[in-house]
């Protein structure tokens, strides 16, 4: 679509989109491509995308629900393989939009850049081992890369934030809590 085709398209993503994908993307399309920035998932732009084509009588592609992407996609495991000297011991692999899990990933995390966070609960196994990872999709903005692992280590209850009520009189009664309750826990100052 866009520049290689010259046809017109509306694309939507929502807000959240990494700047460096929107950038791509209008690179790519140029003036043939009009980005809307909507809603904060990609669910939520997806059912505007498909909303706005049946009202305006649009064609919809879909982003990566599709035979010939799945496809495309799906032959990365392949070259992978294809272009190591010797067979990966550990292939780290996303599960996300154009199929890029398949019978030859080892581990699977719910998205591109979490690939990295993995490597830390697999350090002990993969240590000394020949290891892959695919680092997949335009949502994976380098800059991003802590805030991702931050969220993983919060979903999976290995990091915790506290609200301290009360001031600072309360504050020693927690840290002596926190410091007992949580194994690991430090103490990097406060946040006022």
């Amino acid at each position: 679509m866009g520049l290689e085709y010259q046809i017109k398209g509306t694309i939507y993503m929502p807000h959240p989109t990494p700047k460096q994908k929107v950038a791509k993307v209008k690179q790519f399309g140029g003036e043939w491509v009009e980005i809307i920035l909507i809603g904060d998932t990609f669910d939520d732009a997806y059912h505007h995308a498909l909303a706005e084509s049946i009202k305006d009588q649009k064609a919809f592609i879909h982003p990566f629900n599709d035979i010939d992407v799945i496809n495309g996609q799906g032959t990365i495991a392949k070259e992978i393989l294809q272009q190591t000297d010797q067979p990966l011991d550990y292939l780290f692999v996303a599960v996300g939009g154009g199929g890029l899990y398949n019978e030859d990933a080892i581990v699977v995390e719910p998205a591109g850049a979490v690939s990295i966070a993995a490597l830390e609960d697999y350090k002990s196994e993969i240590k000394g081992k020949r290891v892959g990872i695919i680092i997949c999709g335009g949502n994976n903005d380098v800059n991003r890369t802590q805030e991702i692992k931050e969220r993983a280590l919060l979903h999976e209850g290995k990091k915790h934030y506290f609200i301290v009520r009360g001031g600072l009189f309360a504050f020693p009664n927690l840290y002596h809590k926190i410091n007992i309750g949580i194994p690991n826990a430090r103490f990097n100052g406060l946040a006022l």
